[in-house]
């Protein structure tokens, strides 16, 4: 049985992976397992891969289906909004490209979907900082 730790983790491997596969000029620095404090950011772009959970379907079988979602969030920090803006938008394209040529993730699931993406842009300074969270779904057997 795989639970929701295992998928973050098998998770941001394929991320570190895929990403620098699907990009010629961006790659994340760093992937983290969680959302570090703002004084503690690595070098940018960096990202973090949050599991939210979900639920348990249990059809008229002995085993149950579980769906948990994941939350994908990478960060970029430029002096040109712009630029900082373009390259979380190409991280965002290029994590859902890798997903949608292993719906799997490497096996460690049934099957995952991108079920949502969102953009925040907050200002530091003289810095623009750019966010860009895509969520998935996905869907394993207990």
């Amino acid at each position: 049985m795989t639970d929701a730790s295992e998928i973050r983790d098998a998770l941001i491997a394929f991320l570190e992976k895929k990403t620098i596969q699907n990009l010629n000029q961006i790659a994340v620095t760093k992937w983290l397992k969680a959302e570090p404090h703002r004084t503690k950011y690595p070098s940018f772009p960096f990202g973090w891969v949050e599991a939210l959970l979900g639920d348990a379907e249990s059809p008229f079988t002995t085993s149950q289906q579980i769906r948990d979602i994941f939350v994908i969030v990478v960060c970029d920090k430029n002096y040109d909004a712009e630029k900082a803006e373009d390259s979380v938008l190409s991280l965002a394209e290029a994590i859902h490209d890798a997903l949608r040529e292993d719906e799997t993730i490497g096996g460690t699931v049934e099957h995952a979907e991108v079920s949502r993406r969102e953009k925040l842009k907050l200002f530091e300074k003289e810095n623009s900082l750019c966010y860009v969270k895509v969520t998935i779904s996905t869907r394993r057997m207990d």
